[in-house]
């Protein structure tokens, strides 16, 4: 598989790269960009590739535990 298959349409949210290696936690943001939890990485959201089995940001991993956390049960 290409990296181009890779890629992820219709991102909101969750693990993703911008390039093979490390996984970062995203959200999306205003026009169609996607920035991770720690702040360390950001892009377009159409270039993100699927995280696979990449080693987590423990940064990312702490506050997307938080946001977990947050989110109101219903």
């Amino acid at each position: 598989m290409s990296a181009t298959d890779a890629r992820l349409k219709g991102f909101r949210e969750g693990w993703a790269a911008k390039t093979p290696g490390k996984a970062h936690y995203f959200r999306r943001f205003e026009a169609g960009g996607a920035r991770s939890l720690c702040g360390a990485q950001d892009g377009p959201a159409g270039y993100l590739i699927d995280a696979g089995s990449s080693t987590r940001c423990k940064r990312c991993e702490t506050l997307a535990a938080q946001l977990a956390k947050d989110v109101p049960r219903p």
